[in-house]
């Protein structure tokens, strides 16, 4: 499972690149499930998630996410639903939903 994780994630980060180019950076931790997309825009992190949640889509604001610290603004994804195959519409449809808010 770790492998077939693992490759769900790296294509969901390379998608996300792909598209965003150098509005984003995609932070990997090793062995995770999940991957933190961060936008060079400063547009808040709540912001960018209600926007993708109105459009269906289940992110979440990381700084929804820190308790002890700031963690800084980004988008907490889940990748393992995603089949490698799917990667590339699912970023689309992110960019799509949220790409002029953060170019």
């Amino acid at each position: 499972m770790r492998a077939l994780y693992a490759a769900r994630r790296r294509a969901v980060a390379d998608g996300l690149s792909a598209l965003f180019g150098d509005h984003i950076t995609v932070d990997l931790r090793p062995g995770g499930m999940h991957l933190i997309a961060r936008f060079a825009s400063g547009i808040s992190d709540f912001t960018l998630a209600d926007l993708a949640q109105e459009g269906g889509l289940s992110v979440e604001a990381l700084s929804h996410r820190a308790t002890t610290h700031a963690c800084g603004p980004g988008l907490l994804l889940g990748s393992t639903n995603i089949a490698e195959a799917d990667a590339p519409a699912a970023c689309y449809r992110l960019h799509h939903i949220i790409g002029k808010a953060v170019a």
